[in-house]
């Protein structure tokens, strides 16, 4: 099937083709490099290890400085911990915060302890997280990163490859039914749903 199926501008197309993809089915088959586990909630954790918390945010702030900040402040769901989350020289991101107040919000990044200073609290800070999902714990899973599309982001890679999953036509099943039932394999339409959308490393390695 025609990558023009998906609907996407002509230089998008024109990435995927200088990256070897000019089908859908092509585009099906361009998975992931690693993934990184983040299907259980790991607590807050201070150091380059990363942490999975659910974040409830209370207040969003902006600070005009030199690099500029919005600020997210809140606490870790499990301990009621503060927690503020950083991101710098993204001021269009306060606008979008709005939507973010008095949610439960799955966050996956590194944790650092911050003592009291001025007018905060002990706390601890996140800034840039890998992960910022107001969808809460059903966004808990396993994390897919794919090979580099020039010129494209790995977000709008993601939504190019859900979009082409959900186009009729699956691919062919290349394995008889009854060799699939006897030694209790998945099928293909699901082996490739694993690799790209995994729920948990179990499923993955099924996949595998």
């Amino acid at each position: 099937m025609e990558l023009s199926a998906l609907n996407i501008p002509a230089e998008k197309e024109k990435q995927l083709n200088r990256a070897g993809i000019t089908t859908i089915e092509e585009l099906l088959e361009f998975f992931p490099r690693k993934y990184i586990d983040r299907s259980t909630l790991t607590g807050l954790r201070n150091g380059p290890e990363e942490s999975v918390i659910l974040f409830h945010a209370v207040s969003r702030h902006y600070r005009n400085t030199k690099p500029e900040i919005v600020v997210l402040k809140g606490y870790d769901c499990t301990t009621k911990t503060p927690v503020h989350i950083l991101w710098f020289n993204q001021g269009y991101l306060f606008g979008q915060m709005a939507d973010a107040l008095d949610k439960d919000i799955l966050v996956a990044g590194n944790a650092v302890w911050k003592p009291a200073a001025f007018q905060d609290p002990d706390r601890y800070e996140i800034a840039s997280p890998a992960v910022f999902e107001p969808a809460g714990l059903k966004a808990l899973g396993m994390y897919s990163v794919y090979p580099k599309v020039r010129g494209m982001a790995e977000e709008y890679l993601k939504k190019c490859l859900y979009d082409a999953a959900s186009l009729s036509g699956p691919p062919a099943e290349t394995i008889p039914p009854q060799f699939l039932q006897q030694h209790s394999l998945i099928s293909h339409k699901e082996m490739v749903a694993g690799l790209h959308w995994p729920g948990s490393s179990a499923e993955l390695e099924q996949a595998k």
